[in-house]
């Protein structure tokens, strides 16, 4: 192997962190674009224009005016109003209280309260049966007993949907990029977790060997190479650098073995496991299920380094590796 070969080896690897930084900026700049690509007041449509124009409405961006406003259940800050329009329709709005108090600084502020209107703005919502009941149970307390409703005349009084200024409506622009900004948040962290992981145990591999004489290992014409698997067999260890640098002395392996891996039913990949002196087992390699014969081949040139190294998944290998772990 060339010098800048073994270098990509055995030094840390950065292209991850790369990556998740690019990743991490590229977030930033989907919020940011969320925060500005947010729907313009000038495309909300009139709630009823909605109403009686077209179907399938929920979702919609909206705007209704209207003339005063009758909360009936609220918390966190989110109240649901029965709200009055010019006409006396009374509609079901979904506001934030600084709506509710923008709303009323307003009508304190209007010079002509008689005729006064404030906008709203929200989303168009579907009302669930649990807030249909509530909406009913609530009307008389508001308007009078006089006014009491039943299940029966509801629609004579309300629609089947109500405005929500709190919630997000149908796939926008700032939806698609605050999805992207989590898609992206979520790869990142994913990516630095692998690269602390592999960096983690590329530093503890190099404290524990000399880093020349891994050198001269890698450099040596006897080392052979499985760069598909991410392998080096050199004369003394076991070079892997799957999910980070790892060397392993022949003399320390204890045991090694393959395990199909399955999705459904259906083997997809094949790894060589090694049991080794410190009791962990270790992942060396791993492979599509059509390139077992490489991992056999694996584990025929490792078993030649030491002859004592237990080969394959049988019931006396475990047996065998059982009483390994009571002697330790």
């Amino acid at each position: 192997m060339t010098k800048s070969e073994i270098n990509k080896i055995l030094k840390p690897k950065t292209p991850l962190l790369y990556v998740a930084i690019s990743l991490i900026v590229l977030s930033v700049i989907m919020y940011i674009l969320a925060a500005v690509v947010k729907p313009s007041k000038d495309d909300a449509i009139d709630y009823r224009k909605l109403l009686f124009n077209y179907d399938n409405i929920s979702g919609e961006y909206t705007k209704l005016e209207v003339t005063s406003v009758s909360s009936f259940a609220g918390k966190d800050n989110l109240t649901y109003y029965y709200a009055q329009d010019e006409d006396g329709y009374v509609y079901i709005v979904r506001i934030t209280d600084k709506t509710f108090d923008d709303m009323e600084r307003e009508y304190k502020r209007s010079t002509d309260q008689d005729n006064f209107t404030y906008t709203i703005y929200g989303y168009v919502r579907d009302v669930y049966p649990d807030l249909k009941k509530f909406i009913i149970s609530e009307f008389d307390d508001v308007f009078g007993s006089e006014y009491k409703i039943t299940s029966k005349d509801y629609d004579e009084y309300f629609q089947d949907t109500y405005i929500d200024e709190t919630l997000t409506g149908k796939i926008t622009l700032n939806i698609f990029f605050i999805g992207a900004g989590v898609i992206s948040d979520i790869a990142a962290v994913i990516m630095l977790i692998i690269y602390f992981v592999s960096l983690g145990r590329s530093k503890k591999s190099l404290k524990s060997y000399d880093y020349d004489i891994l050198y001269s290992q890698l450099a040596s014409s006897d080392t052979v190479c499985y760069k598909r698997e991410k392998l080096y067999l050199t004369n003394q260890y076991v070079i892997t650098v799957n999910n980070g640098l790892r060397v392993l002395n022949y003399y320390d392996i204890i045991w090694l073995y393959n395990v199909k891996n399955s999705v459904n039913g259906i083997p997809t990949t094949i790894t060589l496991s090694a049991a080794y002196s410190d009791r962990r087992i270790y992942t060396i390699a791993s492979t599509a299920v059509s390139n077992e014969n490489t991992l056999i081949e694996i584990m025929s040139r490792i078993h030649e380094k030491n002859s004592n190294i237990l080969v394959g998944y049988t019931d006396e290998n475990i047996q065998a590796y059982r009483q390994f772990q009571k002697s330790c």
